[in-house]
Order: C-alpha cells, then structure tokens, then sequence
C-alpha cells in the first residue's frame, strides 16, 4: 500500500494543489498581469490529450476570448525549464478563443530557469501565498 502512494504521489499532489493555485490567482484579479480575465479555470479536452492547468477569461460562461492560459508544475527539485514554456506555447493553440496575444502565465514551485523565463507572468508560492493576506 505504502508503494502505490509513493508511485502516485506526485500526480496526486499535482491535481490536489490545482484548485489552491486557480483560487489564489482569482483572488488577485482583475489585474493587468492576467489581462482582462475576470475567472478561473482549466480545460481539456474529451479525449484527455490536451490538459491545461490555468485559463483565464473574462466571462464564466461561454468567453469569446481567452485572456490567459498557464501552466503549473509543482515539482520538489527542478524549476519550470523551456520544455515546460514550449509546452504551454504550443497547447495555448489548442483552446478555443486563443490568439497569438493570449497571455501565457507559470506557477512553479521551484522557480524558474532562463529557458522558463519568457513567460508574460511567472508566479512563485509566496506570490500565491500574498493574494490570501488581501
């Protein structure tokens, strides 16, 4: 039993700590680093082979536009690196109402490296921890 939670652990936490991360970007809209996005969520795809972690829009229901898509990797040791940038940047195609000016956003735990770096937002935990003392 203890090897099956070792084995899962890590997309356990990755889907658990989901939710934490889409609230405290709500709670820091509106707010120029997301765009015009007023809301929150995720988005994928029936066939599961489009997963993104963060969309941002301005509208709850039926957005014409999408103001953000993001990602979010909540690994111990390595920080959100350009294969994790080139990921997000080819997925933000794949959700309806994106164009080349949807903002792309990172959350990373561990930082971020120089290839990660040419994301329009990258957040850190503190900066998730800071929207929750509003």
């Amino acid at each position: 039993m203890v090897a099956r939670i070792r084995e899962g652990w890590y997309a356990y936490r990755g889907k658990a700590v989901e939710p934490l991360v889409r609230e405290s970007i709500f709670r820091m809209l509106p707010n120029e680093r997301f765009g015009d996005a007023q809301y929150v969520g995720g988005y994928w795809t029936r066939k599961g082979d489009v997963e993104v972690d963060l969309v941002g829009v301005e509208e709850k229901v039926r957005p014409r536009r999408v103001a953000f898509v993001g990602s979010i990797k909540w690994r111990e040791r390595t920080p959100f690196d350009g294969r994790d940038l080139g990921r997000i940047a080819a997925q933000r195609n794949e959700v309806p109402g994106t164009d080349e000016d949807t903002e792309l956003i990172g959350v990373s735990r561990e930082g971020f490296d120089k290839r990660g770096r040419g994301l329009n937002t990258a957040l850190v935990p503190e900066d998730l921890l800071e929207a929750w003392k509003r």
